[in-house]
């Protein structure tokens, strides 16, 4: 852990999040089967709620994923839902975080959903 901190003095109203994670909502059901514009919204506003209720609050990236299936590349939007959070809200929360994504994985109709947490990425 740094003893460096990003400003020096710290300005007293600051407090540090330590805890990084995002979920990657994807735009396809099916493996590559895309959904609409609406749907996708749908799911990311979703997640937002989630991210929100679980960890205070939420910043959504959009991207681009792909990845090899039966020797094609498939791409496909997605949209990283990034929360930050204190250590202690992460212990409380992180049972009822998985039981969601279990929870959408198969709503959404997906083989996996993946989980960056720190700067690793978890397929759940």
């Amino acid at each position: 852990m740094s003893t460096l901190k990003p400003f020096d003095p710290m300005p007293k109203e600051t407090f540090h999040l330590p805890v990084e994670m995002a979920v990657i909502v994807p735009s396809t059901k099916n493996i590559k089967d895309p959904i609409g514009e609406d749907e996708f919204e749908k799911r990311t506003n979703e997640v937002r709620r989630k991210l929100i209720q679980l960890f205070g609050g939420n910043t959504t990236v959009k991207g681009v994923g792909g990845y090899r299936l039966e020797g094609k590349e498939i791409r496909e939007d997605v949209n990283m839902v990034y929360s930050y959070s204190k250590r202690a809200d992460w212990v409380k929360n992180r049972q009822k975080l998985l039981e969601y994504l279990q929870k959408k994985k198969k709503e959404w109709s997906q083989e996996k959903v993946g989980v960056i947490w720190e700067t690793d990425l978890y397929y759940i």
